[in-house]
């Protein structure tokens, strides 16, 4: 199973972005992210009509506390901090399943998340649940 970040091109409220490449692929598994607030992140961007993409889970990706490139850490925002946490909870799901097969353990994941008051373009099945 692919996962990748949806991509922070979107300028909300006023543009949103459709989903860059490779999320874009409707084999790869595309994350939203997600603020404190839990509303959409402001970069995030959504599934528009006819882009060819979709977001399918969205998880935490402001204000992310994470290893910095210089070795350090720092608190990061970005489509591309949401998108470990999804792994990770992945990763528990085929641990759990591992005859399972990456669609069955993509929907299971989509299954579990909670469902969120914004547009199924932004944040897709809803927000990660972990097992």
């Amino acid at each position: 199973m692919i996962i990748a970040a949806a991509g922070n091109s979107s300028r909300r409220p006023g543009f949103v972005a459709p989903v860059e490449r490779p999320a874009n692929c409707p084999s790869i598994l595309s994350v939203a992210a997600l603020g404190k607030d839990l509303a959409t992140a402001w970069f995030s961007c959504g599934g528009i009509n006819g882009s060819g993409g979709e977001v399918n889970i969205a998880a935490p990706g402001v204000e992310v506390f994470s290893a910095a490139p210089d070795g350090t850490y720092a608190t990061m925002d970005g489509t591309s901090m949401a998108t470990p946490h999804v792994a990770g909870v992945l990763a528990l799901l085929a641990e759990a399943r591992p005859e399972a097969s990456a669609a069955e353990l993509s929907a299971q994941l989509q299954s579990m998340a909670h469902p969120m008051p914004q547009p199924t373009r932004d944040v897709g099945a809803g927000l990660l649940q972990a097992p």
